[in-house]
């Protein structure tokens, strides 16, 4: 807890709400307008932050209706950071063969949310360390975000890094290797 202050004062962000975190492309299967329409509903203080750039530019123009910080780039090390900040990172893809942005936000420690289309989150994401919303239920996020509370966030941040260790490329090699022995 004592990091994510420190780098929540780094970036001049607030202490006492939820910090919600997208990373990804701008693009239509990104679906960005849906967790947009989603936070206009959202009853607890938070902040989302974009950060991305692409092609969906009127995503940029419909953030103004939420609170929001919009970031284009981020040099890796900052990115990383970024996802140390946050409470929840959400990635509502329509469609996604995987999602490797799941991997470095709960490499990260970070709480994840994504869409039932996240192949990711098929290995990754279970009940005790982060959530797999339904894209067709127009108000999913919402409802799941307005139920966030501290205590149970930081359970499963642990429960995140705990089960990412084991989906390190070394020890992707390290099980290769062990099948080709065989």
């Amino acid at each position: 807890k004592e990091a994510k202050h420190a780098l929540r004062n780094k970036y001049q962000l607030p202490q006492d709400i939820c910090i919600i975190l997208s990373v990804g492309r701008l693009s239509k299967e990104k679906n960005h307008q849906y967790v947009i329409e989603n936070l206009k509903h959202v009853s607890i203080p938070y902040l989302f932050i974009l950060v991305g750039d692409g092609s969906e530019q009127d995503t940029i123009k419909t953030l103004e209706s939420i609170q929001h910080r919009y970031i284009k780039d981020l040099d890796s090390k900052t990115l990383f950071e970024y996802y140390q900040l946050a409470d929840l990172f959400v990635l509502a893809s329509t469609s996604e063969p995987w999602g490797l942005v799941v991997n470095e936000a709960m490499g990260q420690g970070c709480v994840v949310a994504t869409s039932q289309y996240v192949n990711a989150s098929k290995e990754l994401i279970h009940q005790k360390n982060g959530f797999i919303f339904d894209i067709h239920e127009p108000h999913a996020l919402t409802n799941l975000i307005n139920h966030i509370d501290d205590d149970s966030l930081e359970d499963m941040r642990l429960q995140s890094l705990y089960t990412i260790q084991t989906y390190t490329f070394e020890h992707m090699v390290e099980v290769f290797n062990k099948v080709i022995d065989v």
